[in-house]
């Protein structure tokens, strides 16, 4: 018996009904690009969030997060968003856009566990609504589909908890392929697939995972998307009918729309990193490894250098990483935990990065892992 049902039947004296498993979701490229409507590169990885449903003989929805060990419940005659309660909003917004489609759902217990729990709230947000949406489909025979519970779950962040969540996340959850990337067009939702394989010895991705406390990253990270969001909004009250994603970035550099320079910085980096996402998907395709890691190190460098968007630990491990012959490129993938990498290496150099992260641990404090990169697949439910 896995965990999560193992302390679902200890804490509601109850075995689950369903069990389901979440992927996390790591955009290798245009991680921002949803602030310009542009592009990315994303896949379902392996930090996973686990949700065990009951079904109870009252009216009362009761929530228990391993993770933090937080308890939380509410009435499903009084489906309210408040701010107190946190994230089990996202539950209260999936159940009421259920019931507003004509289920009558009775009292749940639910129980939580698994790594993405730690992740930003967005990424919590719909990896949760995504595991219940997905329980109660199998549950009551609903007969959603991917697209339909995506939408779901989408609509329940933005409208009932009216927190800003990413659709391409609820796809990439529900509809990732194994083994494959995905290019999104983030206006019309339209993806491509690549199917995904070990490039060889002449070079290989691998994950690079700092283990840095997410509150490191978390309050700089919320900061920008902030400023991301009003940069953009300014733009599109100030100039109308401009499809901004298209812009070349020397638009911006040359000062042809008026923002001020903080923002300047912000549009720039996230119009070139959209642009640069659908080249390094057709430079994956090609084979192209050299092109590629240019790239990944180009927009390493705007992280840094043009968002801020770094910490000591990742400029070590980005430092450490380019100093090998054998590395390509290096970049932070945005996965809602803070400090994972992803590096483009041979064989030598995966070797000699796995010896000096002993070096990051007695400096740091912090154990690294050093992994394969892998495309997981998309969200699995298990009937008990």
């Amino acid at each position: 018996m896995r965990t999560v049902d193992e302390k679902h039947s200890v804490e509601y004296s109850q075995m689950p009904q369903v069990t389901v498993t979440v992927p996390g979701v790591s955009h290798l490229f245009g991680g921002f690009s949803d602030f310009c409507e542009g592009f990315s590169v994303c896949a379902a990885n392996g930090f996973t969030l686990e949700a065990s449903l009951s079904l109870r003989d009252d009216q009362t929805v009761r929530l228990y997060n391993t993770l933090t060990s937080e308890r939380k419940r509410f009435s499903l005659n009084a489906l309210k968003f408040r701010r107190e309660d946190r994230w089990s909003n996202y539950a209260k917004g999936v159940i009421e856009k259920l019931r507003e489609s004509g289920l009558d759902l009775p009292g749940l217990n639910v129980t939580l566990a698994g790594p993405l729990l730690a992740a930003d709230a967005p990424v919590v947000a719909c990896a949760l609504g995504t595991a219940l949406a997905l329980g109660l489909n199998e549950m009551f025979r609903l007969k959603l589909d991917s697209g339909a519970i995506s939408r779901l779950v989408y609509m329940a962040g933005t409208v009932f908890c009216q927190e800003q969540c990413r659709l391409t996340d609820a796809i990439v959850m529900t509809g990732a392929g194994a083994g494959q990337l995905m290019l999104f067009d983030n206006r019309s939702m339209e993806c491509s697939t690549i199917e995904y394989t070990r490039p060889g010895s002449g070079a290989r991705f691998v994950t690079i995972d700092g283990r840095i406390p997410p509150q490191t990253l978390r309050e700089e990270l919320l900061s920008q998307r902030i400023q991301m969001k009003e940069a953009f909004g300014y733009l599109r009250s100030r100039y109308p009918g401009v499809n901004f994603r298209e812009i070349p970035e020397s638009d911006l550099t040359e000062r042809s729309f008026r923002i001020d320079e903080l923002h300047r910085h912000i549009c720039t980096y996230i119009l070139e990193a959209s642009r640069l996402s659908r080249d390094a998907f057709r430079l994956i395709g090609n084979r192209d490894w050299a092109g590629l890691g240019k790239i990944m190190n180009h927009l390493q460098k705007g992280l840094r250098d043009r968002l801020d968007l770094t910490c000591p630990e990742v400029d070590w491990l980005a430092k450490r990483a380019n100093e090998l012959t054998g590395c390509l490129g290096i970049l932070t993938m945005q996965t809602g935990l803070g400090g994972v990498m992803l590096a483009l290496m041979d064989d030598e150099a995966v070797r000699s990065y796995a010896e000096r992260l002993a070096e990051y641990e007695r400096i740091f404090g912090f154990r690294a892992a050093l992994a394969d990169f892998t495309c997981c697949g998309p969200a699995s439910v298990e009937r008990h």
